[in-house]
């Protein structure tokens, strides 16, 4: 009530205020209780006729509901506060959100039918209103409102596709896009394959005859004396040889 009062006094703030109300059905609506006795009967003091006034001058209670959105409500509302002449740098903010709004609701036919040229105009009065803190977000919106445009004017999906698939230039777009598919994915594979570690190539090593066991040390020395009967000279010879070797084996050792 308190926001109406204000209203009726050209508060551009509560025209908005009742108008998001009415939007989204905030608040609560005060109604006059019903009782049986509909009428109070009054006589008159003269006594010549009878005076019957309704209950809602003679009842004092009131019940309390809960607001239902009330789309048209809003839209009275937000029209009275965009169509305000600005007097001053407070009032910019919310002549501007009451254009904003209206260009909303006309955009996607809410409470009114969808007329996208009438909220173009709307946004722009928005912009223009308050170009300070409003122009990028209006901008957005515009473009938004442009592709919306676009899209309620393209024909409908049979016709587009019939339409496309007749089209020469969507042919060689499909080829260029799968070409460069096939591209990317080959490109992929020979990536993983150049990545992948490389062993060291052990033909030569395989191809290499094997080196001969290495006799041992002690052979000479059985040699020697497995032996059967030799001249001296060729045993005393052998018996400095395994003697050498035995040596060799202990300064390893």
């Amino acid at each position: 009530r308190l926001y109406e009062m204000s209203a009726e006094q050209g508060s551009t703030s509560s025209e908005l205020r009742l108008g998001d109300y009415s939007y989204y059905g905030w608040g609560v609506s005060a109604i006059f209780r019903e009782t049986p006795d509909a009428s109070v009967a009054q006589v008159d003091p003269a006594g010549e006729s009878d005076l019957t006034l309704p209950e809602l001058y003679t009842s004092s209670e009131v019940a309390s509901v809960p607001q239902e959105e009330d789309y048209e409500a809003a839209l009275a509302r937000y029209r009275k506060a965009a169509d305000m002449t600005v007097t001053g740098e407070w009032m910019q903010s919310f002549v501007a959100r009451g254009s904003f709004n209206l260009g909303f609701m006309h955009q996607f036919g809410v409470g009114v039918a969808q007329d996208l040229q009438t909220a173009k105009q709307y946004y722009h009065r928005c912009r223009e209103v308050d170009p300070g803190s409003l122009h990028l977000p209006v901008s957005f919106v515009l473009l938004a409102l442009g592709a919306h445009m676009k899209w309620l004017s393209l024909p409908a999906w049979p016709e587009l596709l019939d339409r496309l698939l007749v089209d020469f230039r969507v042919h060689i777009l499909v080829i260029h896009l799968v070409c460069m598919l096939v591209l990317a994915i080959v490109r992929w594979q020979l990536s993983v394959e150049w990545a992948r570690p490389r062993g060291r190539p052990r033909l030569a090593a395989a191809s290499a005859p094997a080196s001969p066991p290495a006799r041992s040390a002690s052979a000479p020395a059985v040699a020697a004396f497995s032996g059967g009967g030799g001249g001296g000279e060729g045993e005393g010879e052998l018996r400095r040889r395994a003697a050498a070797a035995a040596a060799g084996q202990g300064n390893v050792f």
